[in-house]
This record gives C-alpha cells, sequence and structure tokens, in this order.
C-alpha cells in the first residue's frame, strides 16, 4: 500500500503554500515544512503525488547558490506588473539585461532600451545584406509588383505622399544636406552617366553650361555658391506638386536657373511649359524679398561675353587648362 500525506498534513501545506506567496515553496519554507513533518522533501513530494497533489519547490534571489541546478526554478514578483514569474535558472543566465521581469515586461524592458535597439539594428543589417536572404526579398518583390492591382496601389501611395508639403520639403532639404557632403556627391557622380559633372573652386556643377556660368563669374569677380535656400514648389502639367531647386546664387541676392538655349535643339514643348512654370513658382516665391530670379541661356549671353566661356568650360573640365593659366592666359582672379 502506497504510504500518502494526511488531511491534515495536506492542510498545513496548502496553509504554509499561501503564507509564502507563491505557487511554489521558497527554500526557507522548504527547511520549515521538512522540520515540522520530520520528512524529506522527496518523502513530501511522492507523498502529496500519491493522493494526486503535486507541490513544488523553487528559489528565490535571495536564496540562488553556487552550483545550484540549471533546472532549479527561479521565482519572483515582476519589477514592473508584480505578477508572480516563474523561470528555469538556466534560461535566466541567458538573460543579457535586468532579470527581474516576467517574460512580456522583459520583452518590453529589452526592446526599449538603447543597447538592444542597436545590437538589433547591426544584427538586422548583417541579416539583410545577406545574399540569400537580398536574393529572396527581391524575388518576393518581383513577383508582387506582378500584380497589376498592387502596382497601381504603390504607384497612388508614391504619388499621394509627395503630395505632401512637409514630407516633399522634408525629403528635399535631406537630399540638398546630401549634396553639400563631397564624399557622397563624389561617390553619386562616378556612377552617373552625365558627361559632364566636377566641382570648380568647390562649386559643384552638371554641365558645362553650368560651368561656363561658373568661370564667368570668377572672371567677374563675382560672389557664386551652389542653391542652397529652400525648395520652390510648383504644379507640372499633370497636377502634381514637385520641389525645385536653381542652380545658383550670386552676389547674395540674385537666384540663377542656367539653361543651354532658350528653345534648344533637344527640348520638347513639355521642356519648355515646365522651364515656364518653374519660372512662374519662382518669380511668385521671390515676389516682395530681397531675391532676384532669373533664367539665363548660355549660347545667348556667349555672343555678348569677351570670352567665350563654354569652350574655356570644356577644357576646364577635360583638364587642358588649370587655375595658373586661367590667371597668366585670361586674366582671371583668385
Amino acid at each position: 500500500m502506497k504510504v500518502t500525506l494526511s488531511d491534515s498534513q495536506i492542510d498545513y501545506l496548502n496553509n504554509k503554500l499561501i503564507e509564502s506567496g507563491y505557487s511554489v515553496f521558497t527554500q526557507k519554507f522548504v527547511f520549515e515544512i521538512q522540520e515540522y513533518l520530520q520528512l524529506s522533501w522527496l518523502q513530501i513530494k511522492r507523498r502529496a503525488l500519491n493522493r494526486g497533489i503535486i507541490y513544488k519547490q523553487g528559489f528565490l534571489y535571495s536564496e540562488i547558490y553556487e552550483g545550484i541546478s540549471s533546472k532549479a526554478i527561479i521565482c519572483f514578483k515582476c519589477n514592473a506588473c508584480q505578477i508572480e514569474y516563474k523561470i528555469l535558472y538556466s534560461k535566466l543566465l541567458s538573460r543579457n539585461y535586468d532579470n527581474k521581469y516576467c517574460g512580456k515586461c522583459y520583452i518590453k524592458f529589452v526592446t526599449n532600451s538603447e543597447v538592444w535597439k542597436k545590437k538589433n539594428s547591426e544584427a538586422q543589417k548583417i541579416a539583410q545584406n545577406r545574399s540569400d536572404v537580398k536574393e529572396k526579398n527581391r524575388n518576393a518583390q518581383i513577383k508582387r509588383h506582378q500584380n497589376p492591382e498592387v502596382k497601381e496601389h504603390y504607384r497612388n501611395l508614391g504619388k499621394n505622399l509627395w503630395k505632401n508639403k512637409e514630407y516633399s520639403n522634408n525629403i528635399s532639404k535631406k537630399i540638398l544636406l546630401k549634396w553639400k557632403n563631397k564624399d557622397y556627391a563624389d561617390s553619386v557622380l562616378k556612377k552617373n552617366k552625365w558627361l559632364y559633372q566636377g566641382y570648380f573652386e568647390n562649386i559643384f556643377y552638371q554641365s558645362l553650361c553650368e560651368l561656363s556660368f561658373i568661370l564667368n563669374m570668377f572672371y567677374e569677380k563675382r560672389n557664386i555658391k551652389r542653391y542652397d535656400a529652400e525648395a520652390i514648389s510648383y504644379v507640372d502639367q499633370n497636377g502634381i506638386e514637385h520641389s525645385y531647386y536653381p542652380d545658383f546664387i550670386v552676389d547674395h541676392f540674385n537666384i540663377i536657373e542656367i539653361k543651354g538655349k532658350k528653345n534648344g535643339t533637344y527640348m520638347s514643348t513639355d521642356d519648355v511649359e515646365l522651364i515656364s512654370l518653374k519660372k512662374d513658382a519662382a518669380e511668385t516665391k521671390f515676389l516682395n524679398t530681397l531675391y532676384n530670379y532669373r533664367i539665363i541661356y548660355i549660347f545667348e549671353q556667349t555672343k555678348l561675353l569677351p570670352i567665350n566661356f563654354y569652350k574655356l568650360a570644356k577644357k576646364v573640365h577635360n583638364g587642358k587648362i588649370n587655375k595658373e593659366n586661367l590667371s597668366s592666359t585670361y586674366g582671371f582672379c583668385f
């Protein structure tokens, strides 16, 4: 016949469990119970099980000792929600942050910590840049966008997003700030297919027309820099709002946009109309301010100047003429 605990012994154990404040017996109560019943914990556990009752023992933080079993149950009240939480000692050891949190609160605490955010960000970068992951994501996107409805949905999202003035201005400012970084600009320029682009005296140009204008301003000893003020908003022929940046600021108050010919050989009717829309938007923006907006058509201006700066620009860009040549031969002052 199996030996079991008496009713009075069960009542005693249940009362002690309530007194402990936990659903398991902590070590303080385990010792007290063993002494009172004059039984070992193993005997108590087996006799209770013979009556269909399961009692477990655990450890408070203060009861953890060196050499404790990795399977030992550690119990505590969560620092955040104050609910009892039990965890195996081995899992507790694997935690890298504050341990006195239940599972749910621990995740909240950890994911809101700067250390975790940084580690997770670095891990995500490594994972997302693996060649197999990139290929998998690429194929998934291609397959997804083969659906006409999905394609149209994202196209409309993009259009509506750019109609938001705050969003478009914010993106424009970020792009302008990036271009001020010469390393970034150089890396983009190397990948770009434009034929004539670079820097002259730290002023960026992206065509021979722009470079010829820069040379003209240096020749005339004028103050010139790349346009770095706020974007100009305009609405195109299709009613879509865009942000536009002119090319240069000359003598602090002259906003300059550079073009080749007024009705250039490669200009379509839409191009001419778009230039007009941008011009109207710029003139409206700078109305009643100290700024003066002007479009300069290089090939028309060249006829009126003592030097053909366009031809000179090509030589400068190709490295056939340097600053010393410009000073000695053409009278430039730097």
